[in-house]
């Protein structure tokens, strides 16, 4: 009886839940018609609504929003015309050629057909500058408001384009003291650009001075982003300091030693005093919004989340650790960025570690060729403790792309800093600055410096285990995939400078430090291979130094004989005689 009684309780539960479920998808297919009609009352009003005054010669258009008049005559010429006329006074849905047609009647027509002018080839440069002052004209009291819109938007970039720094200073004088807010539009951003592109280098300094004014209100906004790194990307390094200062409006830092540059200022003040904590509490309140809201993929912005995570407390920095992470496979793409992205993996947790090598799928062998990637990479082969990601995810990309890495200069470089752990040997591969960054046998690789709560400095612990051992663990899974792709080409390999230098120094690293065991056939061949070649090469030089000592030895060039030149036969003086 029991078990009869819990069956039929299940059964009235099941009915329950189903009830329950219809009631959900009858309340979802309402949500869903209702939204469907608004959409669709919205999408007859953006649509063609064409209203006809009575005895009028005009006709009123609204075209997403604005309303313009047309005069009836220009669809009174042809058949197709007269047609749209009754469609319109019968108020009948209109196709998208004949609202096409009705878009491009009128002044906005006019500007449509000079824009094509402009992009056409075959236009000469009189008719070019012809459409460049007519549309300048057509758009003179309503300048700021139709490059808010996104055709109009287009058509005065390709006017810029075409039409030289005369067009452009015009340009600079209608949008004085407005460039700030055209910065913030979706549409006047690219304008923006544009302005900066195709503007003379004297006419710079003013759109410069400009932004500055501003840059403390633009600097968090998404799209005046897009236009700042346009810009930062085209100034010289005193202006590109410049432009960072000014995003600390109310903060004189003219008088503090190390003006402009803003991590010399921060190096030179004392972390306790007042002046250093009201700049790090600003630059925090500058990338904490960019870092929430995801368009921290930016030089500017890679550039002050580098000053933050260098001078910064440790408190500001776990404080967006967690959203930033993931975002570190396009931070390290510019050298601010890798710096910054290297620190990020210093103040990380095991387990943000794990995910940012995870985030590294699929995109390994490009970074490795890239500059400032491939640097960042040697470093988290120094930092991340997890070597067996490491091997999953940068050692197996790497042993599929090992034949184009070994032939490029940038992609040898995370092999070679695995296999010079010898700070002699290391510096004929790296610069001074990327050799001071790298982990060698003698650095401590286990601790950073780190500013507390209280501004105070004091060692942190970044990892447990030894770089030395990491390495080894990492190479012994690279090394057998390498010593195939040697063995397949041993010739062309040995010929490459970048694929020699590896050879060398993974020969020098088992003779040495005997951690990794390969095979004798293998070793003697490249050995071999790499003596042949480096005798030849011997051989070569001194030839060539003999040839210079001795100028007997240097082949003389022929002597090629001048061909004759046929004298030119002497003319016969006649004389004549003399009249008696």
């Amino acid at each position: 009886m029991a078990k009869a009684g819990k069956a039929a309780n299940k059964g009235q539960g099941t009915k329950k839940v189903f009830k329950m479920g219809k009631k959900v998808l009858k309340d979802r297919k309402a949500d869903f018609l209702k939204k469907k009609l608004k959409q669709q009352t919205k999408r007859k009003e953006l649509n063609q609504k064409v209203d006809v005054q009575g005895g009028s010669d005009t006709i009123k258009v609204a075209w997403k929003g604005r309303q313009k008049e047309v005069d009836k005559k220009e669809l009174q010429g042809d058949k197709k015309g007269r047609e749209l006329l009754k469609k319109i006074a019968q108020k009948r849905v209109l196709n998208a050629d004949e609202k096409h047609r009705l878009k491009m009647l009128g002044e906005t027509g006019d500007l449509m057909h000079l824009w094509e002018v402009l992009r056409e080839k075959s236009k000469s440069k009189e008719e070019k500058q012809k459409a460049i002052s007519q549309i300048m004209e057509f758009t003179k009291d309503t300048f700021l408001d139709d490059v808010r819109r996104p055709d109009m938007s287009r058509i005065f970039q390709a006017v810029l384009k075409w039409g030289g720094p005369t067009t452009a200073e015009e340009v600079i004088a209608r949008t004085k003291g407005h460039i700030a807010d055209l910065c913030l539009s979706k549409h006047s951003n690219q304008f923006v650009k544009s302005l900066i592109e195709y503007s003379a280098q004297s006419q710079k300094p003013q759109l410069l001075s400009e932004l500055k004014k501003a840059g403390h209100k633009i600097i968090t906004h998404k799209n005046a982003l897009v236009v700042l790194e346009h810009f930062y990307n085209k100034l010289n390094a005193e202006n590109q300091n410049q432009l960072i200062l000014s995003f600390f409006d109310g903060i004189d830092m003219v008088n503090y030693e190390g003006y402009p540059k803003l991590n010399e200022i921060l190096k030179n003040i004392k972390p306790s005093s007042l002046e250093y904590k009201m700049i790090i509490e600003r630059l925090f309140r500058i990338v904490s919004p960019s870092v929430t809201k995801g368009s921290f993929d930016n030089i500017v912005m890679h550039r002050l989340l580098e000053t933050l995570l260098l001078y910064g407390t440790e408190f500001e920095i776990q404080d967006f650790l967690e959203d930033i992470h993931e975002g570190v496979v396009n931070i390290c793409r510019t050298k601010p960025g890798a710096l910054a992205a290297t620190m990020i993996l210093e103040h990380a947790s095991k387990r943000i570690r794990r995910n940012i090598v995870k985030s590294f799928q699929n995109s390994v062998a490009d970074m490795c060729c890239a500059k400032s990637t491939s640097l960042f990479i040697a470093k988290v082969f120094d930092i991340v403790d997890d070597t067996e990601s490491i091997i999953k995810v940068i050692g197996k990309e790497i042993m599929e792309a090992a034949t184009d890495l070994l032939s490029d200069p940038q992609g040898t470089l995370p092999l070679l800093h695995l296999l010079t752990p010898d700070p002699e040997r290391k510096k004929k591969y790296f610069t001074f600055n990327h050799f001071d960054s790298l982990w060698k046998v003698g650095d401590d690789p286990f601790h950073i410096e780190a500013l507390n709560k209280s501004y105070v400095k004091e060692k942190k612990k970044i990892c447990s285990g030894n770089p030395k051992d990491k390495h080894a663990a990492i190479l012994s899974a690279i090394v057998p995939t390498l010593v195939t792709v040697f063995m397949a080409d041993l010739e062309g390999m040995v010929q490459n400078p970048y694929s020699r230098r590896v050879i060398t120094e993974l020969l020098h690293y088992v003779k040495t430090t005997r951690s990794i065991k390969l095979n004798k056939t293998a070793t003697t061949a490249l050995s071999e291979a790499l003596e042949a070649r480096n005798a030849a090469a011997a051989a070569k030089v001194k030839r060539s130094n003999n040839d210079e000592s001795n100028p007997s030895t240097k082949r003389s060039k022929p002597e090629t004989e001048k061909p004759a030149v046929a004298k030119k036969p002497a003319k016969k003086v006649v004389k004549k005689k003399k009249k008696q």
